[in-house]
C-alpha cells in the first residue's frame, strides 16, 4: 500500500531548500564524519585514521584507553587485536608498546568493567578532550600523551 503524500517524497527537494543546499546535505552525509565519530566513541580512532591514511594526532593515541571496552583492551594487550594493520607490510607505530603498557596498567587497576568505565569517564575522557585543545598549541609526542594517561590513571587510584 502506498501513502500518496509520502511516497517518493525523499526524492523531492524539501520546500524552501535549493538544489545547492540538498547537494551540501548529501556531501556532509558522504563525508565520513559519522564513521569518524563512531570510531572515536568506540576507541578505534587510530585504526580509522590509519586505515584512511590520515596522520594520527598525538592526542588520539589516548583514544583506545579512554573509550574501548574491557575485552577490546585485553585483546590489545595480549596482541590479538591487530585492527591497526592496514596491510600486512605495515609496521606498528612506535608508540604501540607504550600504549599496551598503559592499557595493561589500566586493566590491572580497574579490575571490573564498571571500574574501567569509571576511570575512563572520570580521568581519561577529560584528559583526552583537554589534549585535543592543548595539542593545538603545544607540540606533544604520543609517548608524552601516554605518560599523561598513565598519570591520570594513577591519580584516579591513589596509593595503589
Amino acid at each position: 500500500m502506498r501513502i500518496p503524500r509520502f511516497w517518493r517524497s525523499w526524492r523531492r527537494t524539501p520546500p524552501g531548500e535549493t538544489d545547492d543546499e540538498l547537494a551540501s546535505s548529501r556531501a556532509w552525509r558522504d563525508s565520513g564524519l559519522a564513521d569518524e565519530v563512531e570510531a572515536f566513541l568506540a576507541g578505534r580512532l587510530v585504526d580509522y585514521m590509519t586505515a584512511g591514511h590520515q596522520p594520527v594526532a598525538a592526542w588520539a593515541v589516548l583514544n583506545r584507553l579512554a573509550h574501548a571496552d574491557r575485552s577490546d583492551l585485553v585483546g590489545f594487550v595480549e596482541g590479538s587485536d591487530v585492527d591497526w594493520l592496514v596491510h600486512p607490510s605495515s609496521r606498528q607505530p612506535y608508540w604501540v608498546a607504550s600504549e599496551r603498557f598503559v592499557a595493561g596498567h589500566l586493566l590491572a587497576l580497574a579490575r571490573t568493567p564498571e571500574d574501567l568505565g569509571r576511570v575512563q569517564r572520570a580521568a581519561l575522557v577529560p584528559l583526552e578532550l583537554g589534549l585535543i585543545e592543548r595539542t593545538q598549541i603545544d607540540q606533544l609526542t604520543a609517548d608524552q600523551v601516554l605518560e599523561l594517561g598513565a598519570k591520570a590513571v594513577d591519580s584516579f587510584y591513589p596509593g595503589r
